[in-house]
C-alpha cells in the first residue's frame, strides 16, 4: 500500500503504535519523502520519538484514537481495534475508493483545526 504512493501517505496512530510505525516504517518513510510525496503522521507521542522520523514527514501531536493509512487520496487501510490485546492477529480493512477516502481526508482536517 505505502509502496505505490505517488502524492501522499496520511497515517492516523495511537499512541502505543507510534514507535511501532517509526520502528517499521522509518527507511520507507524517508524515501517517499525524498520523492517529493507529502507525509504525515498524526498521534500522541514524546518529542524525543518524533526527533527519530527521518525523511520530510510531518508529525502532528494530537490524539485521534483512530489507526489509519491512507494513500494519495485514494485508498485507505483502517483498522478495526485499537491493536492493544492481540498485535498478532490484527484486522482491518483495505478500501481503494477515491469518494471515501476524500471524505474521510475532510474529516481529519477538521480534527486537526
Amino acid at each position: 500500500l505505502l509502496d505505490k504512493a505517488e502524492q501522499s501517505i496520511i497515517i492516523t496512530t495511537t499512541e502505543d503504535g507510534f514507535p511501532r510505525k517509526i520502528n517499521a516504517l522509518n527507511k520507507l518513510l524517508k524515501k517517499k519523502g525524498k520523492n517529493n510525496v507529502k507525509v504525515k503522521i498524526i498521534g500522541p507521542h514524546e518529542q524525543k520519538l518524533a526527533k527519530k522520523i527521518k525523511g520530510n514527514v510531518e508529525v502532528i501531536n494530537k490524539e485521534t484514537n483512530s489507526r489509519i493509512i491512507m494513500v494519495d487520496n485514494r485508498e485507505v487501510l483502517f483498522m478495526i481495534n485499537d491493536g492493544k490485546n492481540d498485535k498478532h492477529n490484527d484486522c482491518g480493512v483495505w478500501v481503494d475508493s477515491e469518494f471515501f477516502a476524500q471524505g474521510l481526508n475532510q474529516i481529519l482536517k477538521g480534527i486537526l483545526t
